[in-house]
């Protein structure tokens, strides 16, 4: 097969332009996640390809949709980093989180675990004392603000027995689950026992609460209430099952799902090279490769409005060894005395490839050269 590599010798530029899986996605026209350039599998015209970025729906943490899920904790609620809880009624010194976590429109890199099934992002609760008697309907300012109930009520850890706390991180960045958990804790007065979950998402910021079992409290127990839910830091807005808000009730093998509500985040984009070079902006830019590249799209959310989250996706483009490749190429001359050019010699200047590969044509114009 003869191979023609048409050479026009003006520099010629190319312009970016300008829902969701759960990971972000580069394609392109056709769904392809790269592409290998031969004669039969060629770009456009202009030498170049249209790209585009798919992208998870991210909403902002003003406001929860609760759903019921179904019974699936990531682990074991007896997995995990024991706290070694041997105490009644408490809030622990803080736990860094793996990630940043946005809750009510706030980012928080710790939390407070209390003791009686509940988690705080308020850092002043740490030694505190967890109070065990759940008086109020979420929400209401009487309860520990910014907190996370699941299932909150009287509960107490021993040495003595199996009864634990645990946390710990599962998955991979950027969608890791931070879970909480309660496994055994004796209800306060009784013999029963009682063992949930929370479970924080990475990026979507999500929150999950498992319950394995809470059962109805006996007759000696010391405090009859239990709630699940979420609040904000000042108790005025929270979110509860109307079935699983503050009251006495019984739960076995459920779930519960807040997941954020606001108004949908919109992301900028920014495409590189290979070599870190912002080649086009925008979900979709049309860009024009003279050699081998990896394009990664940067698609960065603001979230809480104080901090930026990235993600990324790479497309990898290729050249077949036998698929001509020109690249732009222009050389001044200066003065006014005549000039002698031999064009073959500028052959190595406008293929990275072997130009003896190649049989050479050469054009004043660019239309001259896509018509011949």
């Amino acid at each position: 097969m003869t191979k023609y590599l048409q050479i026009y010798l003006l520099l010629i530029s190319c312009y970016a332009f300008s829902q969701a899986p759960i990971n972000v996605k580069v394609k392109d026209a056709f769904g392809n996640e790269n592409f290998h350039v031969t004669c039969t599998n060629d770009l456009d015209a202009n030498g170049c390809i249209p790209l585009h970025v798919e992208y998870p729906e991210l909403k902002q943490t003003t406001t929860y949709q609760l759903t019921q899920g179904t019974y699936d904790p990531p682990i074991p609620l007896n997995q995990g980093t024991a706290l070694n809880a041997n105490f009644d009624d408490l809030f622990t010194p803080k736990v860094d989180l793996p990630f940043k976590f946005c809750f009510f429109n706030q980012y928080f890199e710790s939390v407070v675990i209390g003791s009686n099934g509940m988690v705080t992002f308020d850092l002043n609760q740490q030694g505190n004392i967890n109070y065990p008697n759940v008086l109020w309907q979420n929400p209401d300012p009487g309860l520990p603000k910014n907190s996370i109930f699941g299932v909150y009520h009287d509960m107490v850890f021993s040495a003595s027995d199996a009864s634990e706390i645990y946390y710990s991180t599962v998955g991979t960045a950027p969608y890791r689950k931070f879970v909480i958990s309660y496994y055994d804790g004796r209800v306060a007065g009784c013999t029963d026992r009682s063992s949930s979950q929370i479970v924080l998402h990475e990026t979507t910021n999500i929150v999950e609460v498992f319950v394995d079992k809470k059962l109805t409290p006996c007759p000696t127990r010391k405090f009859e209430n239990a709630l699940i839910g979420i609040i904000n830091d000042t108790g005025t807005v929270g979110y509860s099952p109307a079935s699983r808000n503050t009251g006495n009730w019984q739960a076995l093998q459920e779930s519960w799902k807040f997941t954020p509500n606001g108004s949908a985040i919109q992301p900028t984009v920014t495409w590189t090279n290979s070599a870190g070079q912002t080649v086009g902006t925008g979900i979709q830019a049309t860009l024009c490769p003279t050699q081998n590249e990896v394009y990664t799209a940067n698609v960065v959310f603001n979230i809480c409005g104080n901090s930026n989250l990235t993600l990324t996706d790479d497309f990898t483009l290729d050249f077949d060894p036998s698929y001509p490749i020109s690249r732009n190429y222009t050389q001044d001359f200066c003065g006014n005395a005549p000039i002698q050019l031999n064009l073959n010699d500028f052959k190595p200047n406008v293929t990275s490839q072997n130009p003896a590969n190649f049989n050479f044509t050469f054009h004043q114009t660019l239309a001259d050269a896509q018509n011949n």
